[in-house]
């Protein structure tokens, strides 16, 4: 609509300076990158005083690089992210992917080639954004759908959802396309083969194993290791059949663990009388681990509360229970979900140094720097500030 409004003014002899600009920046927002970079090129050889298109022309040379390329400056982007009111500027990426209809399941994405472990498979900016301190009033929000109070942030996403259709009814397709779920890609967490990292508003995706032509892509909605997983996942309506929920559909323990792991996570760890906190988190633990046999082969409960134990271990100053609960967690996930592992690596790392186990530190997080997808040692470092000190 502002590009048809600024191409309207310039045909019938408004100034061609300003309307240019208008249909350079509308181009823009519609990300239509190279369309605004021309109208750019095109200000500067007939105003090449403009103050602001020469800027201008490298932001949209710079989105239509990321667009065909793939390369991004995912150091800025994680900077960025990291202040108090981010505005991350960059383009969509689609890999060596395309959506697909996959049989039982409605639409899906699978590999166009042979994907190698590691490849971008694609970057995302979310379509509308917000944060809840961008609403300068009260406001209740209650999702009627999931019965459930929502905080003012996530009414505001509807909010500016709509305003962005209105704005730009050609980008409409974007939401019309999805169907009442999170994406398209479907969800299955232990046998997941891409991992993503949120960078504010953007959404970057890898692949985390070697993807054949034609395999559908799984991606983990909720990281498998979060306390609220199993409440999110059943807020969004629909029967996830990943492997780990069908087993533990199938499991009669299953409600046993559950209320173990509550029982377990209100437990929290008094500053005046820490010890009697963990002893009790400790007897809980001890009846978690009754409620598996060999047979099972995921044990996400009995993970989780290893990874709050060790903390509670930590910060009592024993580093030897500490390192035996990560240790135990590493083996427990290593093998199907090896990428959501990077915060227990890199704090085991830190326990080994701590404990004077120094070979044992910097293996450790050399292995935490090679599974975290960063593109070098410095993007490692702004995540991991304390632990990259040992690489």
């Amino acid at each position: 609509m502002a590009y048809e409004n600024a191409k309207v003014a310039l045909d019938k002899g408004g100034d061609r300076e300003k309307a240019l600009y208008r249909m350079g920046m509308a181009a823009y927002g519609m990300k239509e990158w190279q369309k605004a970079a021309n109208h750019f090129v095109e200000i500067l050889k007939e105003f090449p005083e403009h103050a602001f298109a020469s800027e201008q022309l490298k932001r949209a040379t710079a989105r239509s690089c990321e667009e065909r390329s793939g390369k991004f400056n995912f150091k800025m982007m994680h900077l960025e992210s990291i202040k108090a009111a981010p505005e991350i500027d960059v383009s969509d990426y689609s890999g060596p992917i395309e959506i697909a209809d996959i049989p039982g399941k409605g639409r899906g994405i699978i590999a166009s080639k042979d994907i190698q472990k590691g490849t971008l498979l694609a970057v995302s900016k979310a379509f509308s954004s917000s944060h809840s301190k961008d609403f300068p009033g009260k406001l209740i929000s209650i999702n009627v759908i999931r019965n459930a109070e929502e905080t003012a942030a996530q009414m505001l996403v509807i909010v500016r959802a709509m305003e962005n259709i209105l704005k730009n009814p050609q980008r409409a397709k974007e939401v019309y396309n999805l169907y009442s779920g999170h994406s398209t890609e479907n969800e299955q967490v232990p046998d997941a083969t891409a991992h993503k990292n949120i960078y504010g508003d953007v959404m970057v995706i890898h692949a985390s194993t070697n993807i054949k032509k034609g395999d559908e892509i799984f991606l983990a909605y909720i990281h498998p290791l979060n306390p609220a997983r199993e409440k999110c996942l059943s807020c969004w309506k629909f029967t996830c059949e990943c492997c780990l929920c069908q087993a533990e559909e199938k499991d009669e323990n299953c409600s046993k663990r559950t209320q173990i792991f509550n029982e377990f996570i209100r437990l929290s760890v008094n500053k005046n009388t820490p010890q009697n906190v963990i002893t009790k988190r400790e007897a809980l633990l001890k009846r978690m681990r009754e409620t598996y046999t060999n047979e099972n082969k995921f044990k996400l409960h009995l993970a989780k509360m290893l990874t709050d134990l060790s903390s509670d271990y930590f910060d009592m100053g024993n580093t030897k229970k500490c390192i035996k609960c990560l240790e135990e967690v590493i083996s427990l996930m290593e093998d199907p979900l090896e990428y959501v592992l990077d915060d227990v690596r890199v704090n085991l790392a830190i326990c080994y140094y701590t404990n004077g186990q120094t070979s044992k530190a910097k293996e450790m997080i050399q292995k935490a720097f090679e599974l975290s997808l960063c593109v070098d040692k410095d993007h490692f470092k702004l995540i991991y500030p304390d632990g990259a000190k040992l690489l």
